[in-house]
């Protein structure tokens, strides 16, 4: 069952879902539903680099983002990073 963010991401939940996350991680699941979310700046990537890092470290393969909201996709894409982050 793929790992459900909050409606809010942002710096001040980064630390505490990165955990959570690789928490999930090493719970055998590489899947993050972003569909929650509404509220968000650039944490939310950050978050899902730590993801990718922490799966190739624990030989989960590579995270599989889903239901992504165009806002996130605007944010990754103003950095450049949305083929990398989100797949």
């Amino acid at each position: 069952m793929p790992f459900a963010l909050p409606s809010r991401v942002t710096l001040v939940e980064a630390p505490a879902l990165i955990a959570a996350g690789i928490a999930h991680l090493r719970d055998g699941d590489a899947a993050f539903d972003l569909g929650a979310v509404t509220t968000c700046d650039s944490s939310v990537l950050a978050c899902l680099n730590e993801w990718r890092r922490q799966a190739a470290r624990l030989g989960k393969g590579d995270v599989h983002v889903i239901n992504v909201p165009e806002g996130i996709r605007r944010i990754a894409r103003l950095y450049g990073v949305e083929s990398l982050t989100l797949g």
